[in-house]
């Protein structure tokens, strides 16, 4: 082996000490802490060459969407699987709001988080998950929906449908379809409201 096969041999060892993201199973999920305990879907090899399963990673921060008192918020179910990544430097001093100097951890596994679920390959997406705009959606019970495309908002729950537009809002239902698109009174006098005027 050349000095630079073994410079490099040597470079591929230490990084594969350094865990950055890895694929994961959820094992465990507290939706009011959105904390998640998880098993890495991968082996450890010992020096005698025998695999030895990863330990389960303990009430893992998961992440969320949060900005300016708004948020989307994730639900996870056993089984899920998810990316995990690991932080740089130590993690629960920054999440307790306090600064301390840097750790000499790097990418350590104590030190991770659930970024997002990701999909396995044998995964079969919902029927209506190719459509169009920004999805939140439910793909069991009552399958309910929201799409916000450019100029609508579709609100869905089983058979039942709202079509929201700058021209009115739709109602679909098993029985048919109705459309409301406001109306206006022609006065605006003291007593009993005017009738409306048709087609408004």
């Amino acid at each position: 082996m050349s000095f630079i096969e073994f410079f490099k041999a040597a470079i591929e060892q230490q990084a594969k000490d350094l865990q950055q993201g890895m694929v994961c199973r959820i094992e465990k999920f507290n939706s009011a802490k959105m904390r998640a305990d998880v098993q890495p879907i991968y082996k450890l090899t010992r020096g005698d060459k025998s695999e030895l399963d990863f330990p389960i990673l303990p009430d893992l921060p998961v992440g969320f969407l949060w900005t300016g008192g708004y948020y989307i918020k994730p639900v996870y179910e056993k089984g899920d699987m998810v990316w995990v990544t690991f932080a740089t430097r130590d993690i629960d001093d920054a999440l307790a709001g306090k600064s301390r100097p840097f750790s000499k951890k790097a990418f350590d596994l104590e030190n991770a988080s659930v970024a997002y679920g990701i999909a396995p390959k044998a995964w079969t997406p919902p029927a209506d998950f190719s459509d169009s705009g920004l999805l939140i959606g439910a793909s069991t019970g009552g399958k309910a929906r929201i799409q916000l495309e450019d100029s609508k908002i579709t609100l869905k729950v089983g058979n039942s449908k709202i079509e929201i537009s700058a021209s009115g809002i739709n109602f679909t239902t098993p029985t048919g379809t109705n459309t409301w698109a406001g109306h206006q009174h022609p006065t605006a006098a003291t007593g009993p409201p005017s009738p409306p005027i048709p087609g408004t």
